[in-house]
């Protein structure tokens, strides 16, 4: 028999895998995740975008739809 999460319980661990698998802290995580409204991999690409960006690496970077930054 499994127990069930509270809403509030998923998100959190949610959070808690976004901020180990992008090596973020879990405020970081917990901002990727409303932004992208609770969707886990929509969060991982927007925090990955994001480094891309941060690093310089613009070229890749399509954080901003169609428009890309150089």
């Amino acid at each position: 028999m499994q127990a069930t999460l509270s809403p509030e319980a998923f998100e959190e661990k949610l959070c808690g895998l976004l901020a180990r698998s992008q090596k973020v802290d879990e405020a970081t995580a917990r901002f990727y995740m409303r932004d992208a409204n609770g969707d886990l991999r929509t969060a991982i690409r927007q925090c990955q975008a994001d480094k891309q960006w941060q690093q310089g690496n613009a070229d890749s970077c399509t954080c901003f739809g169609h428009l890309k930054v150089h």
